[in-house]
C-alpha cells in the first residue's frame, strides 16, 4: 500500500553558542535587585524584543502562528511596547 515510517529528526531549540549567550546574561544579572529590574523600561524592552523575540519566534515556530503572552509589567503594558506590537 506505499505506507512508510521515519523518525524526524530531534534539533535542539538553541545552538551551543545561543546557549552560551543566554547563560552568560543570566549570570550578569542573577544579583540584581528589585530597584534594578524596575529600570527595565518600555525602550529597553522593545529593544530586546527587537534583537531576540523574532528570531526565537521563527526559530520555535517557523511560518506558524503563535501568542506571545506578557504580565502586566510597566515596560510590557507601556503604549510604545503596544504600538511597537502593532507595528511588527
Amino acid at each position: 500500500m506505499g505506507f512508510s515510517c521515519r523518525i524526524p529528526c530531534v534539533k535542539p531549540l538553541l545552538n551551543k553558542r545561543q546557549c552560551q549567550k543566554r547563560l552568560n546574561w543570566a549570570k550578569d544579572k542573577k544579583d540584581w535587585t528589585a530597584a534594578e529590574w524596575s529600570k527595565v523600561n518600555a525602550a529597553i524592552y522593545q529593544e530586546v524584543l527587537e534583537n531576540f523575540m523574532p528570531p526565537a519566534a521563527l526559530q520555535l515556530y517557523e511560518d506558524a502562528d503563535f501568542i506571545f503572552q506578557q504580565d502586566l509589567a510597566p515596560a510590557h503594558s507601556a503604549k510604545a511596547t503596544s504600538t511597537w506590537f502593532k507595528d511588527h
